[in-house]
C-alpha cells in the first residue's frame, strides 16, 4: 500500500487511483495463471475493456505516459498487482466462526487507534 501513496509524487491523483483500482484486471490474469480459474466470455469482455481503459488513461491528451511520470506509473501498477496477488494467494477463507474473526479483527484494530 506504500506503493499506491508513493506513486503521488509523480502522478496526479485521479491517475493514481484509475491505475491502483486496475487490482480486479490484475487478480483475473493471476487467479488464471495461478490456480487455473479461466475467465468466462464476460470476463474477457471485461479484461478487454478494463485494459482499454488503462490505454485511453496513459495516452488521452498527451496523457499520463510521460517520462516524468513513469516511476509514479509503475508504483501505482506495482500495488495494484502486488494486492491482486496477495488476493489470489490468500484467497481460501479461514475456518474461524464469523463473530470470533469479527472480534479479532476488532481487537487488533482498536490499539492503533488510540
Amino acid at each position: 500500500m506504500g506503493f499506491s501513496a508513493l506513486c503521488l509524487r509523480w502522478i496526479t491523483v485521479g491517475e493514481a487511483a484509475l491505475l491502483v483500482y486496475s487490482m480486479p484486471i490484475w487478480a483475473t490474469l493471476f487467479a488464471w495463471a495461478l490456480i487455473g480459474s479461466r475467465p468466462t466470455v464476460r470476463g474477457f469482455v471485461a479484461l478487454a475493456l478494463g485494459l482499454s481503459g488503462i490505454g485511453v488513461l496513459l495516452g488521452a491528451g498527451g496523457g499520463a505516459l510521460r517520462a516524468e511520470n513513469l516511476p509514479g506509473i509503475g508504483f501505482a501498477l506495482a500495488a495494484a498487482m502486488l494486492f491482486a496477488l496477495g488476493a489470489v494467494l490468500n484467497g481460501a477463507a479461514w475456518a474461524v466462526p464469523p463473530f470470533a474473526l469479527t472480534a479479532w479483527q476488532v481487537g487488533l484494530g482498536c490499539p492503533p487507534g488510540r
